[in-house]
């Protein structure tokens, strides 16, 4: 999403003076009546950061920004208190922006054309979300000032209030995004996020995105963000086509079915596959040195193994290291084999984080995943709390 970074945080490295020597129907001019500031930076954007900027002195809280485009284009108003206002604009628009400066989360206006009024929405659903998040932290931190032992029993109601909270700020986005398949200002649909969580999934909205694509290219054909969004939804093809597979090998990821296949190569680079372990239990153990509930969880894992091991009983770990950001993976992993004591002698690895083999095969969405097998390789439980996995275990063997 290196295209939409530039709307949270921007540098500004370039300058330019417009120019009055050329006619309305090529010129753009963005109007502002603001409030609480003295300032505003105008920057012209493309799809990898920042192509020009200009920074205009407000007189009497009013600035006029006129220049240049040959075709639509997107700018940022930057105010020294954080608040950034996108605003799409074609040649010949006037747009008009009113807003108060002295606090960044707060609504605007912005009119002059269609993508405005999108613009505007999306920034309102977005505060609607924001205050019923402060709303319900309010109520959290007085229960927890008042009456900590209620916390429990009303987390869960105020978690609900969230969820349904969430599912209406999607609902809302879905509904503008398929109200406007034609308008440059739909793109800002994308990479909206409630703090971490994707509101809007290219995945599951992926026939609605190329409405959107053919509205742009129709309306906007030659436009540096038709053609950001063009090579987007073929990044995304592979991916749905990806995630389509996984979801149909989920179902033959559970219990009664026979458990598919694993070859990898374990630490010193021989192959080892699953079916070796034929003829004994088996804890079929997803993880990753660098995931923290895995290495948690590894204790209790190694007290099962040296409980049963005489007995029938194995752990077949497939690790999931690889990841960008590991600067030695492999060596990582071979060292958390170490020193979390994990003795059995089945390690395996692509070391290719996510796209290891097992990833789109096992259906697998997070880590840690184990799966129990029984002697004739059959999967019999799924993620086993340790009391469920132990009575499990006792009865297979």
């Amino acid at each position: 999403m290196k295209y939409f970074r530039i709307f949270l945080c921007l540098t500004v490295v370039l300058s330019f003076t417009a120019c009055d020597m050329f006619g309305p129907n090529n010129q753009v001019v963005i109007k502002g009546e603001i409030e609480g500031a003295d300032k505003v930076i105008v920057v012209l954007t493309d799809t990898s950061g920042v192509l020009h900027s200009d920074t205009l002195d407000l007189v009497n809280g009013k600035f006029r920004h006129k220049t240049k485009i040959e075709e639509a284009e997107v700018f940022l108003l930057e105010f020294i208190s954080g608040l950034r206002i996108p605003v799409v604009a074609s040649p010949g628009d006037l747009i008009q922006v009113k807003a108060n400066a002295t606090n960044p989360m707060t609504n605007y206006e912005i009119t002059g054309n269609k993508s405005s009024d999108i613009l505007v929405d999306i920034n309102s659903y977005m505060l609607e979300s924001m205050a019923l998040i402060d709303s319900l932290d309010a109520v959290v931190a007085k229960i927890e000032e008042q009456n900590p032992e209620m916390m429990m029993q009303v987390r869960g109601q105020l978690n609900m209030v969230y969820q349904r909270q969430v599912e209406k700020h999607r609902e809302q986005l879905v509904e503008l995004l398929r109200e406007n398949p034609n308008e440059i200002g739909s793109i800002f649909i994308l990479p909206q996020r409630l703090g971490q969580r994707e509101l809007i999934s290219v995945a599951d909205n992926y026939a609605l995105f190329e409405d959107l694509l053919a509205g742009l290219e129709e309306n906007y054909k030659r436009s540096r963000h038709t053609a950001y969004l063009r090579s987007l939804l073929k990044r995304y093809e592979r991916a749905i086509a990806l995630q389509e597979e996984r979801r149909a090998n989920a179902g033959n990821i559970s219990v009664g079915k026979p458990v598919p296949e694993i070859e990898m190569p374990d630490g010193e680079g021989k192959t080892k596959r699953l079916s070796e372990t034929r003829g004994k239990v088996v804890l079929l153990d997803f993880w990753a040195a660098w995931c923290g509930p895995c290495r948690r969880a590894n204790p209790g894992v190694v007290k099962i193994y040296e409980k049963y091991k005489n007995r029938g009983f194995t752990v077949f770990s497939v690790s999931l290291d690889g990841l960008p950001r590991q600067s030695n993976a492999r060596k990582e992993w071979l060292r958390a084999i170490e020193d979390d004591n994990l003795s059995w002698p089945w390690h395996v690895s692509e070391v290719n984080g996510w796209n290891s083999s097992v990833v789109n095969t096992f259906a697998i969405e997070g880590i840690p995943l184990t799966l129990l097998i029984d002697k004739d390789g059959i999967i019999q439980g799924k993620n086993l709390q340790p009391q469920e996995l132990e009575e499990m275990i006792e009865k297979l063997l």
